[in-house]
């Protein structure tokens, strides 16, 4: 039998065969995640700059660093989440080929039995779609939490992106600014 980390190492190497002849030269490192592989909160989103290492350490002005500013604001630490991303490289899912997708959503589905977390957070669609294997409208999948494999959770929310340009335009009382905060705020109760 596979101990967990043997488990870990064949993520990262499945992750590293994906996508390997259209990624670019800075896109070809493996990033499977950070944060605390224990928790019980997963932030599952489609935006490389959510982390840069296994530490969740982040550019100064990124989405990662808006969103661990706010998740601190929300009385989430990072010891309480573990975050990654649907390309597990310095990539979007619309980098790769769509023959692709269905390889990253096995791995993502390996690395959910490996964390086994209580809830996933989903920062917007592309996240909440491969999921949930369905159209969604983001703004009805808000309003519900889903009951997935295993008994975990899924919430749904906007990517940090979009909510970070919507508070450039219109202010800390954006309402997708506010409405992302409340999403957040609902963390608490799997911490």
């Amino acid at each position: 039998m596979l101990e967990k980390n043997d488990l870990w190492e064949d993520l990262k190497y499945g992750a590293s065969t994906i996508g390997n002849t259209i990624l670019k030269p800075h896109q070809l490192e493996v990033l499977i995640g950070g944060g605390n592989p224990d928790a019980d909160i997963l932030i599952l989103g489609d935006d490389p700059e959510l982390y840069l290492n296994e530490n969740l350490k982040t550019q100064k002005g990124s989405s990662g660093e808006f969103l661990y500013l706010l998740l601190e604001f929300c009385g989430i630490q990072k010891e309480d989440i573990y975050v990654s991303t649907l390309a597990k490289r310095n990539a979007r899912l619309k980098d790769f080929m769509p023959e692709d997708y269905e390889k990253l959503k096995e791995l993502l589905i390996c690395q959910i039995g490996l964390l086994a977390p209580k809830v996933i957070v989903c920062l917007g669609y592309e996240a909440a779609q491969m999921l949930l294997e369905k159209e969604i409208i983001l703004e009805q999948a808000r309003q519900e939490i889903f009951s997935w494999k295993a008994g975990i959770q899924i919430l749904v929310t906007y990517d940090v992106n979009t909510v970070k340009k919507a508070r450039a335009e219109l202010g800390k009382k954006a309402k997708l600014a506010l409405e992302f905060r409340n999403d957040l705020k609902k963390l608490e109760y799997f911490k």
